[in-house]
């Protein structure tokens, strides 16, 4: 990462409010880029190859209703980040995401931000289930039985 991508990074709440390791790790696969006034980000359909962290940028997230009309859904600014639909696993935009302020922001490739939030989810669980098994160990608290998953064993 560029230095440049760090001094970015104070103005992206949504980083700023990781556990550090995760952040460093997250801002390491950024790039700054600067994003222009009209800039058509996102089409709806369209594979998202990038997650957008705004800094001091604003993106508008507009939703076609027909042929002729749509409608703002939202707008995405320092406090978050254009991308969240491959957080849910989702690959392709479901707006159109349009640039209404101008400005830098931080940007990731796609396939590296999935990998991210995987590796961050599964050390997250892994703690959450070493914190459980301690309840059952603690004589105190009665081990429940364990629940499973849709296609787990």
């Amino acid at each position: 990462m560029q230095p440049s991508a760090r001094r970015v990074l104070a103005c992206n709440n949504l980083l700023e409010a990781l556990p550090s390791r995760d952040r460093r790790c997250m801002i390491d696969g950024c790039e700054p880029v600067q994003l222009a006034f009209g800039d058509v980000v996102y089409v709806p359909g369209e594979p998202i190859e990038h997650v957008h962290f705004p800094t001091a940028s604003f993106i508008s997230l507009i939703m076609p209703i027909d042929d002729d009309a749509c409608v703002e859904v939202g707008m995405v600014g320092c406090e978050g980040m254009f991308g969240i639909p491959l957080a849910l696993g989702v690959d392709v935009s479901p707006v159109r995401a349009v640039v209404q302020g101008a400005g830098p922001a931080l940007r990731m490739e796609a396939p590296r931000f999935c990998s991210e939030l995987a590796r961050r989810v599964t050390r997250s669980t892994s703690r959450t289930n070493a914190s459980l098994s301690c309840w059952g160990c603690a004589g105190s608290v009665s081990p429940r039985p364990r629940v499973r998953c849709r296609g787990g064993a």
